[in-house]
């Protein structure tokens, strides 16, 4: 079901999207500023669209970097995960004086989201090797 509220929407939006309704919107003021000039009035209206329409593109951009962020950190600990299990093995047997969200941040993994799924993925492969299972 959709959001019936207009920014329930706009931040629903893939980031792409944003980035092309921001051009829409600013092509929009422009055109109607175009008009409203012609007739000889101006109203602050096509400004609005006009900002709304740049804020809309910078906000495209700044979450297609952090997706982007995500994408590749979520990569990177996918392929690394044999050496980055054991690692965590290790921390977590010694827990040397720090957890396991600090010492991901030290191995270079920004991202909450990631680093959320890393401990997350871990604990159930804890959990089933405490339960006899083999882990993957």
């Amino acid at each position: 079901m959709l959001d019936p509220k207009l920014e329930g929407q706009l931040t629903s939006l893939d980031p792409r999207w944003k980035i092309w309704a921001g051009l829409l919107l600013i092509t929009l003021g422009g055109v109607l500023m175009q008009a409203l000039w012609d007739s000889g009035a101006f109203a602050a209206a096509p400004l609005v669209v006009i900002s709304l329409g740049g804020a809309s593109i910078y906000v495209g951009f700044d979450e297609k970097k952090r997706q982007d962020r995500i994408d590749y950190e979520l990569g990177r600990a996918k392929s690394d995960w044999p050496e980055l299990r054991a690692e965590l093995v290790r921390v977590h047997e010694a827990r040397a004086g720090k957890g396991l969200a600090r010492f991901l941040q030290d191995l270079g993994y920004e991202e909450f989201v990631v680093r959320r799924w890393i401990q997350e993925r871990f604990a159930a492969e804890l959990e089933s090797s405490a339960n006899g299972e083999c882990g993957a």
